[in-house]
Parts: C-alpha cells; structure tokens; sequence
C-alpha cells in the first residue's frame, strides 16, 4: 500500500552483443503509491513520525529506565543473599548485570540515530538528506542484526543458566547430568 511498481519500459540487448536473446524484459521501478503521495505526502510523513516515534524512539527511552530497574532488583537480591551466598553466586549476579548492560547499550547506540534521522526525514525531504537517513537506517539495522546474532552467543558464554538450558534442550548432555537448574537470576 506504501508503494507501487510502475512499469518503466522495455530492455532489448544492444545490437552489438554477440550472443543476442531473442528475448525481451520489462523494466520496473518502485515508487511511493498515490494514497501516500497525495497532498504532499502528508499521510506518508505522519506513518513515517508514528514509526519513528513507537519503533525507535520510545524503545530507546523505555529500555534504559527497565535496565536501570533491573539491575537494582539484581543488586537488592545480591545484597540479600550475600550472607549465605558463596563467591561464584555473587560472581554470576555480576556478570548477569554486565550482560544487561551490555544489551541495552548496544540496542541504545544502535537505535536512537535511526530514530532520529526518521524524524528529521519527516522534516526534511531534501533528496540528499533521505539518502543520508537510509544510509544510517541501513548501518543501524545492521548493528541490530549483530546484536540479535551474538545476543545468544553472549548469553551462551556469560550465563550458567542459559548455558545449561541450551544445552539441554539440544539434548548434548547425558541423561545423568541433565537436571533443571534453579536460580534467582
């Protein structure tokens, strides 16, 4: 519904081409469809600012208050349990706390340019500026696809837990040592 294909004419091979298909293809382009073009693209602008506000933005100042909340309710429960807890517990609190650090600031960093330069693409519709927003759009998405990529691995090396867990699931361990592990964090 956002764009259309238009049909934008016919390729032939040059004359000059040795081995000359007896075939003939039909040149498309995409582009912005009429409803969202309309009225100078109000309705486009205003689908661009919500999605720059809801999927951008809004994540960007919400995670860090939610990661600032969890890792005091880790570090209230460390304190509670630092009396009967051993050494490699308190050990695991911590490397879970810089695990959630580490998450949320690469979903910070990578996200809140993009959302900005949505919002300045509603703003701005100078061509140049459009192409510098896609070009930071596309980089950030690629962080974030690094990020959702090594969030496992991360986990992976970081949590007992989780390490465990996968490797139940995928049934590597024998019989004997497979057992649900507990755990506060």
């Amino acid at each position: 519904m956002r764009t259309k294909i238009i049909e934008t004419g016919i390729w032939k091979p040059a004359e000059r081409c040795l081995e000359k298909p007896a075939e003939t293809f039909m040149l498309h382009e995409l582009r912005v469809s009429d409803a969202f073009s309309a009225n100078n693209g109000i309705i486009l602008r205003i689908v661009t600012f919500v999605n720059g506000i809801s999927s951008r933005i809004f994540p960007c100042i919400i995670l860090p208050i939610l990661t600032i909340l969890l890792i005091l309710e880790i570090r209230r429960t460390r304190v509670k349990m630092t009396s009967f807890s051993s050494f490699s517990v308190r050990k695991r609190t911590e490397r879970t706390t810089g695990l959630v650090i580490l998450m949320a600031v690469t979903f910070f960093v990578a996200s809140l340019p993009a959302g900005i330069f949505t919002l300045f693409q509603v703003i701005y519709t100078d061509i140049g500026f459009v192409h510098l927003s896609t070009f930071v759009d596309h980089f950030c998405n690629a962080i974030l696809t690094g990020n959702a990529s090594m969030h496992c691995l991360i986990c992976f090396t970081m949590s007992s837990d989780y390490r465990n867990r996968v490797l139940n699931i995928l049934r590597i361990r024998n019989k004997e040592l497979r057992s649900t592990v507990n755990s506060v964090f």
